[in-house]
């Protein structure tokens, strides 16, 4: 006798017969006779789930979610909530090479968001932005066509492949 077949005849020894038909109450495919066994469970979730949602509601009756959702420049400010970026509320990102903190770095707040690369970009003033490549309310060569998500300026990965492919995997990685 193998050693296989050792531990097959001891497992059958000890199992003597048994079956899920013959030791449960399923009947038919269905447990016919069903009870509450994890009810001290569903009340901790309860609880749990009723805090969170306090919470939340505390959150927005007392927070700023407007600045907790806007985005932030390069500058540390937030995009459409700051004084000096009041009217500018989206965030048009000018380098896309590098790091992800350079590529945040070189966040602006703008108006709106360019839909090609030819678009005007409307920004506050270059004196806010001093180490910028980008030249405000001027036709910059590092525009990008972009789509509007959550306030930020997101790059078409298709125009960005043609006109910069150099800052694709850049990109790819940092997002």
């Amino acid at each position: 006798m193998t050693k296989d077949q050792k531990k097959l005849a001891k497992y059958d020894e000890h199992m003597q017969g048994f079956s899920v038909a013959n030791n449960s109450n399923i009947r038919e495919g269905v447990a016919k006779e069903r009870s509450v066994t994890d009810f001290f469970c569903l009340i901790v979730f309860a609880v749990f789930f009723a805090a969170m949602m306090g919470a939340t509601l505390y959150g927005f009756k007392k927070g700023d979610v407007p600045r907790m959702m806007a985005p932030i420049d390069g500058r540390n400010q937030f995009c459409g909530q700051d004084a000096a970026v009041k009217d500018f509320p989206k965030l048009f990102l000018t380098d896309l090479s590098g790091t992800p903190s350079n590529i945040f770095s070189s966040g602006v707040c703008v108006k709106e968001c360019p839909k090609s690369k030819n678009d005007q970009l409307s920004c506050v003033e270059s004196s806010v932005y001093p180490y910028n490549a980008v030249q405000c309310n001027s036709n910059p060569s590092n525009i990008y066509d972009t789509h509007t998500m959550l306030g930020y300026c997101l790059p078409d990965i298709g125009s960005l492949e043609r006109d910069y492919p150099s800052w694709v995997d850049d990109y790819k990685t940092a997002f």
